[in-house]
This record gives structure tokens, sequence and C-alpha cells, in this order.
């Protein structure tokens, strides 16, 4: 199964009415963070209404829906059985009787619950929901022990509470919309201000015809409220240290996504430079040489694995002077391969990929964002086989993943971990049939996300998680 993350969000509040379609539009733009299920709140005469699918957006509708204010959100099903009853009851935004509803991106580890729970003696608390609504349950039960719903003071105290890892976004039946992250900022939120409206968004790419010079992130600790007339109001809800998800930038943000100033896409060119570095200073087996040296000798195709690996195959195609060649081509956005044999995952790669028969012979180097499981390369590989190349080299833009992620990215358990199951190269080279296999430096990434990005969390591939 490639990974997964858990969810995207999008919304806006304004002072003329906007209808339905332009949320479902910026929703389908951040159709690569969740495809089981999307939903979407909006306010109606200080009523909040909720509309829920399963499966993909779907922009082609004739409903005239109009509102001041939406909230949207989609959804891989991390958590829970994924049929469609289920995936849809635990369809987000998800609404309160205090009168709001919430949407959340993250994921907050049962050890942060477990504490809540002990430290305010909850009996009614039910440690088998979604996260979500545990915030619900936790947010409600600060309600209850306040005089009114001061919402500057109740998210001060979620975020002093609950130390990692969260977007949210909190919609209120009186037209407020309240944006705020953890104090590491680990996923992505941004808004933008327009003439009559504010737009908000887990990424910048769900953003149409805007001045992206006006593009603001929601910082690590920020609460940021948006009232109904579109005055915008920033608070410093916790002291914050910075420690943004690399993977998301490696692998999940789209490429034409900007935080902080960067684009994503330069952040990944400079990796695809340090991988070609790399392959200058590697020998190729007993040779003697270089494997950019080879790859040169041999007149070597470069192919990025779609569509997060083309960027760093360009790049290094480019670094090395080598051609590239998409001869890889992505025909669905098929998302599994773990199925129960070998003739089923072959056809699967066969309707996810499609070839072209110009490698017969060849030397190719693919290039991938990472690698995980390895279930789909292996029989990505086997396909590509199939065409009689001559060698086939494998670079991934990720140093290995070696441990589950306890913040909202759908890895696997650590035994399914290729890395761990087979830890030696030569063996993993073996399994994977290929004639090299070059990961990226673990201290090429931490320099240029050091430099490009700030402070991030790498606790899948070192071992180093939040405090």
């Amino acid at each position: 199964m490639p990974i997964q993350t858990d969810c995207g969000i999008f919304g806006t509040v304004s002072t003329k009415y906007i209808q339905i379609n332009t949320i479902l539009d910026g929703l389908s733009k951040l159709q690569h963070r969740g495809r089981d299920c999307y939903g979407i709140s909006l306010i109606n005469n200080e009523k909040i209404e909720l509309l829920t699918f399963s499966g993909s957006v779907n922009t082609n509708t004739s409903s005239v829906i109009n509102s001041l204010s939406w909230l949207g959100h989609l959804r891989y099903a991390t958590s829970g059985a994924k049929d469609i009853d289920t995936i849809l009851l635990n369809c987000q935004p998800f609404l309160s009787r205090n009168g709001y509803a919430i949407a959340h991106n993250g994921n907050i580890p049962q050890s942060v619950w477990n504490v809540l729970a002990d430290k305010y003696n909850d009996k009614y608390y039910n440690s088998s929901s979604t996260d979500t609504k545990k915030l619900i349950h936790f947010i409600n039960y600060l309600i209850s022990n306040s005089s009114n719903i001061d919402w500057l003071s109740i998210i001060k105290n979620v975020l002093n509470e609950i130390p990692y890892a969260y977007s949210i976004a909190i919609q209120t039946n009186k037209g407020d919309t309240w944006l705020f992250k953890d104090r590491f900022g680990v996923r992505p939120m941004t808004l933008v201000k327009c003439d009559d409206c504010c737009y908000f968004s887990s990424e910048s790419v769900a953003f149409d015809d805007i001045d992206f010079s006006k593009l603001e992130d929601v910082l690590p600790g920020e609460i940021i409220n948006i009232t109904p007339d579109i005055n915008i109001f920033h608070h410093q809800g916790i002291t914050s240290v910075a420690k943004q998800c690399v993977f998301e930038w490696i692998y999940f943000l789209r490429g034409d996504t900007i935080i902080n100033k960067v684009k994503v896409d330069e952040f990944r060119v400079e990796l695809g430079k340090c991988l070609s570095e790399q392959l200058k200073n590697k020998k190729y087996s007993s040779s003697g040489v270089s494997l950019s040296h080879w790859f040169l000798e041999n007149n070597a195709l470069v192919c990025g694995v779609p569509s997060s690996g083309v960027i760093y195959g360009k790049r290094l195609a480019y670094e090395l002077g080598l051609e590239y060649n998409q001869f890889i081509e992505k025909k669905t956005d098929m998302r599994t391969f773990i199925l129960e044999n070998n003739d089923k995952r072959i056809k699967a790669c066969k309707e996810k990929y499609n070839i072209e028969d110009c490698i017969t012979n060849k030397v190719i180097v693919i290039v991938d964002d990472s690698i995980v499981r390895g279930n789909t390369m292996k029989y990505l590989i086997k396909y590509i086989r199939s065409f009689s190349p001559k060698q086939i080299h494998l670079v991934s833009g990720c140093p290995p993943i070696a441990r589950p992620c306890q913040y909202g990215v759908d890895f696997a358990d650590i035994e399914e971990l290729i890395i761990n199951r087979i830890p030696d190269i030569k063996d993993l080279e073996k399994e994977l049939d290929v004639d090299s296999l070059t990961y990226l430096n673990q201290n090429d990434l931490d320099i240029i996300s050091n430099k490009m990005i700030g402070g991030v969390c790498n606790g899948c591939m070192t071992n180093t998680y939040l405090d």
C-alpha cells in the first residue's frame, strides 16, 4: 500500500455569498491528501449544516448552495474500518452540540489522551473513538466548565494540554473561524486574504487566482481568528518549537505548494542535487568507477516514478549530464498493491503504470521519492524487467524509513518496513532485483532541511521523535 497522509482542509469566510462549487474545486486540488471521503459544513442562519460523501471529490454538481462560511475536509481512513458506512461515520467536519464544526489534520498519540483522561478524571472518555471526536469531547468538557464560550481561552488550553500533532479549523455558528496548530507545527496550514473573503487550506495549491505574496502560514502554536467581516487576529497560544514533517516535503505536498515562502519543488530540486553528488562518490560494484561515470559510459536513461519522483529524477539527470526519459507513465491513482498473490500484484502494477517500450538492452536509473514497504517498487521493477533492460539502478529521494510515524502518516508497522526486514543493502538489492540501490544520505537531508525549511520532524528516519 502506498503511504497515506490523513487528510486535507479547505475553507473560506466571506462577506459575499460563495457557492459550493468553489469549495469542491478547492478540495479537489487537495485530492492527493485523501480519497476515502470528504465532508463540507456551512452556516445557514446561524445553523451549521453538514454534507458528507464517500470517495473522491466530485466537482460536477448541479446543487446551488450558498454560504458566507464554509469548512471542507477530505481524508484517508488511517483509523477505523474501511467499509463505506464506517468511513462516512468518521467523515469530517464533525458537528458539536455546542454550535461548532471541527476539521483536523494530523494524529494525536494515544498516550496523550490517556494522560488527559487521568488528569481530568474523565469517566466518559472513549479510547476507541477517532482523534477528532476525542478533541470534541475535550473541548466540550472545557466549555461545560465555563460560564461562556471563550474560544481564545479554550484553544489556548488545548494547545497547552495537547502537545502534538495537529492543524485544526473550527467553524462557529456565529460565523467566526479559528485556525491553530500544535506547538511544533508538524502539519501544514496556510491562508490568504482577498478583498471580500479569506481562504484557508492545508496547501496553497487549493487557491486560485490570488496574490501569492499575501500568503500566510499558520505558525506553530499560533491561533488565528477570522471574523465574519474578514478581520484576522493573530494570537500566540503557546511557546513554539518548529518541527515540520519533512516527509510532507519529500512526498505528500504538491510540488507547486508554497510554505514559508519556499516552493516545495525547490526543496526537491536541492535533494536531487545531493543525490547526484552521492552517485559521483559511490563506486559501482568492483568496477572501480563511480556510479555516475558508469551511467555516462553506458548512456543510461533516467526516469522518475510518477508523480513525486519526477522532480528528483529530472534534476539528477541534469546534474549528471544524462538523458531523462519519462518511460514510466501513471494511468490511474490506484493506491494498494497488497493483494493476495503475485499475479494480481503485477496486474495492479500494469493497471497503474504504462511502460514505454524504449528500454530494451538499456541501462536505466529509476528515481522514486521513497521506499517504505517496498511492495510497489518490487512489482514495478518486475514489470519493467519484462521489457528486458540491460540493468536497473534504483535511487530513493529519501533516507530509509525505519520507524512508524506517530503523528499522522499511515506508515506500516515496524516489522513491515523493508529496511527493517532486510537491513543489508546488498540483500535488499537482490530482493528488489536491481543492480544497485542508493538512498539519500540522512546528513544531506538534514542540511537541506535546516537551510530551506528550518526545524523538522524526521523521527520515521532517525527514531528521534518530538519531545
